[in-house]
C-alpha cells in the first residue's frame, strides 16, 4: 500500500467516493478492527498452594497408653538447628511427675510443633524403641534434611531444569516449608508443567528424599467459532490457536493464532514467544500481530493493523491465596486505511508500557482482582492533530498518558448463587489516537451493542451479574443474568461532535463446559434510546471452542 500524500482535488474525490462506498454503514477504522481482536482481561484466581506430602508421625502403641512412668530428663539426637537445652525447655513440664506413654509422644509432638512454628515444616520428632532407665527418654529429631532430590514422570522438562527452580532447596540442606512451597509455585509457572512435592523418608534416619511428581502438557490448543466481529468486517469468525510448551528445552513457550471472518473480510495472525530469564519466574515475551481487512459492500476500501510488543514480567509475590506481578515493555503499532490502493489515512504510535496485576482468593471462596496498565510516549496529542491531518499523511501519534484500571470480584451468595462485579475505566489528559481510544460494546463490554460501538478518550464501564453454576451429567453449566453500562468522553471534542456517549444493556446467558468443549452465549437488549449502528433491537453473542 502506498503511503504517498494525495493532492487536495484527489483527496476531495477520494473522500466522496469513500463515503459513497460505505453508504449508510458507519465507517470502520483500523482502531475499531483492533478492538474486536483485543483479548479481554480475565479474572484469574490465585492458584492453590502446591501439594506437599510428608511422612506422618508413628502413633504410640495403644496397649501401652495407660502405663505410667516418671521422667527425669529428655535427650535429643539429630538436632542441629537448636541445642538440646533449648529443646529441653519445651518439655520440662513432663518431668518429675508420672506420665503415660501417650504423654511422651505428646512431648515429642510439642518439639515438632516448635520446629514447625519456626518454619521447618518438614521436621518430625520420633520416640524410638528404647528401654527407659533412670527416667531418661531419648527423642530422635528429623529436621528435614534432604538426602536426595528426584523427579518423576518428566519428559518435557529435564530433572536438572526442575531442580534448578527449587533454588536453595538442595541436597544436604535443611529447609523451611514456606521456601519449598514458594519454589514449587515458581516451578508451576513453567509452561505446560504441573508439579507437586512428595517428601519420603530417606535411607538414613534424619534425612528425607524429595520427589517432584509432574504432569506435563507439551502442546495444547483450540478451534473456535464466534460472532464477535462487526458486520462490516464479518461478524462470524473462525480461529485456531496452538500453544507449544518448552520447544527449545529452556522453559520457553510459542503461541500461534490464526483468525478469519466470514467472506474472508478479516484476516489476522498472531505469534508470541516467551522464555524465562531466571529461576524466580521472570519472563521475556516478544509478540507480533497483523490484521488485514476489507469492508463489506465497499470493495475499494481496505486496511491494515500491525503491532509488535516486547514485555518483561515478574511475579513480585506468590502466596497460597494471592499473587502480585508487574511488567514493563514497549510496543509499536502502525494502522492504515486505503481507498483504491492509495493510503487514505495512517497512524503510528510507539509506547512505553507499565503494568501490575493483583489477585486474591478469600477464605469464603470469593476472588478479587485488580489490574493497572499505564502507557505513554511523553508526547502530547492535540485534537487539531487528528482533524487537520492531510489525506495520505501519516500521523505519528503522541500520548502523554493512558491509564487503565480494571477491577473484578466474584463472590458466593446463598444457595449456590454467585455475584459478579466488573468495573473498568480509562483516563487520558489529551485526545487519544484511533489506535488507543477507549471503546464500549461487544461481548466483553456493553453486550447490547456491536464491538467498538462508541469510542472516546476517557471512559468507564460497569457490569453486574448473578451466576448460578450447576453440574449436570458431567457438564458444568453457568446460567446468568446481567446488566452492563458505560460512558465515553471526548477531550476537546471537534465542533458539532458530542462530548460524551453512553450505552446500557441488560440480558441473560450461560456458559457450558463439557470435557474439551466450551460454549458461551449472551442475549442482551439495549436500555437507552440510542440505536445500534446496525439497527438491531437485541443481540446474541456466542462462541464455541473445542480444545486439544
Amino acid at each position: 500500500m502506498s503511503a504517498s500524500t494525495i493532492g487536495p482535488r484527489s483527496a476531495l474525490l477520494a473522500s466522496g467516493c469513500l463515503l459513497a462506498c460505505f453508504g449508510a454503514q458507519a465507517q470502520i477504522t483500523p482502531g475499531q478492527v483492533g478492538d474486536t481482536l483485543k483479548k479481554p482481561i480475565e479474572l484469574q484466581p490465585a492458584k492453590p498452594a502446591p501439594t506437599i506430602q510428608t511422612q506422618t508421625q508413628e502413633a504410640p502403641p495403644a496397649a501401652a497408653s495407660n502405663k505410667t512412668l516418671t521422667l527425669k530428663q529428655f535427650e535429643f539426637a539429630g538436632n542441629t538447628l537448636f541445642s538440646g537445652a533449648e529443646l529441653s525447655e519445651l518439655v520440662k513440664g513432663y518431668l518429675d511427675r508420672p506420665v503415660t506413654l501417650l504423654e511422651v509422644f505428646e512431648a515429642a509432638d510439642k518439639v515438632a510443633d516448635f520446629y514447625v512454628s519456626k518454619g521447618y515444616t518438614l521436621a518430625s520428632v520420633n520416640v524410638p524403641p528404647q528401654k527407659i532407665e533412670q527416667g531418661t527418654v531419648r527423642l530422635l529429631v528429623s529436621e528435614g534434611r534432604i538426602a536426595r532430590i528426584t523427579a518423576e514422570d518428566n519428559k518435557l522438562y529435564t530433572t536438572e531444569q526442575i531442580t534448578d527452580y527449587l533454588g536453595e532447596v538442595r541436597t544436604g540442606t535443611v529447609y523451611q516449608g514456606s521456601t519449598l512451597s514458594e519454589r514449587v509455585r515458581n516451578l508451576n509457572t513453567l509452561p505446560g508443567l504441573q508439579a507437586k512435592a512428595v517428601v519420603r523418608p530417606g535411607e538414613r534416619y534424619g534425612t528425607s528424599d524429595l520427589v517432584i511428581k509432574t504432569v506435563e502438557d507439551p502442546i495444547s490448543g483450540s478451534l473456535i467459532v464466534d460472532n464477535f466481529g462487526r458486520e462490516s468486517i464479518g461478524e462470524v469468525r473462525f480461529s485456531a490457536f496452538a500453544q507449544i510448551n518448552n520447544p527449545l528445552k529452556v522453559g520457553d513457550q510459542l503461541q500461534l493464532l490464526l483468525l478469519r471472518s466470514e467472506e474472508n473480510l478479516l484476516r489476522y495472525g498472531y505469534v508470541a514467544y516467551s522464555l524465562p530469564v531466571n529461576f524466580s519466574g521472570t519472563r521475556v515475551t516478544a509478540s507480533a500481530g497483523a490484521a488485514e481487512f476489507d469492508v463489506k459492500d465497499a470493495p475499494l476500501v481496505d486496511g491494515k493493523n500491525q503491532s509488535g510488543r516486547l514485555t518483561v514480567s515478574h511475579p513480585l509475590m506468590i502466596t497460597p491465596n494471592s499473587r502480585l506481578s508487574v511488567n514493563v515493555g514497549g510496543s509499536r503499532t502502525i494502522a492504515n486505511s486505503d481507498f483504491g490502493g492509495t493510503t487514505f489515512n495512517e497512524t503510528s504510535i510507539s509506547l512505553l508500557e507499565l503494568g501490575a496485576d493483583y489477585s486474591y482468593s478469600h477464605a469464603n471462596l470469593a476472588v478479587s482482582q485488580v489490574v493497572l496498565n499505564l502507557s505513554s510516549n511523553f508526547k502530547e496529542l492535540e485534537r487539531s492533530d487528528l482533524t487537520t491531518l492531510a489525506l495520505g499523511e501519516r500521523l505519528s501519534a503522541g500520548q502523554r498518558l493512558r491509564a487503565e484500571l480494571d477491577l473484578q470480584h466474584l463472590r458466593p451468595l446463598v444457595k449456590g448463587f454467585q455475584l459478579y462485579l466488573h468495573v473498568n475505566g480509562v483516563y487520558s489528559p489529551d485526545p487519544l489516537s484511533d489506535i488507543t481510544a477507549y471503546s464500549l460494546g461487544g461481548p466483553n463490554g456493553v453486550r447490547g451493542y456491536p464491538a467498538s460501538e462508541v469510542r472516546g478518550d476517557r471512559g468507564y464501564f460497569g457490569q453486574l451479574g448473578v451466576n448460578f453454576p450447576v453440574a449436570i451429567a458431567g457438564a458444568r453449566i453457568t446460567p446468568r443474568v446481567f446488566a452492563d453500562s458505560g460512558k465515553v468522553f471526548a477531550v476537546d471534542p471537534a465542533p458539532a461532535t458530542p462530548g460524551e456517549k453512553s450505552l446500557t444493556s441488560v440480558g441473560f446467558g450461560a456458559d457450558l463446559q463439557y470435557q474439551r468443549i466450551t460454549a458461551k452465549f449472551d442475549w442482551s437488549f439495549p436500555r437507552e434510546d440510542r440505536t445500534s449502528s446496525d439497527g438491531e433491537d437485541d443481540r446474541v453473542f456466542g462462541s464455541l471452542a473445542v480444545s486439544f
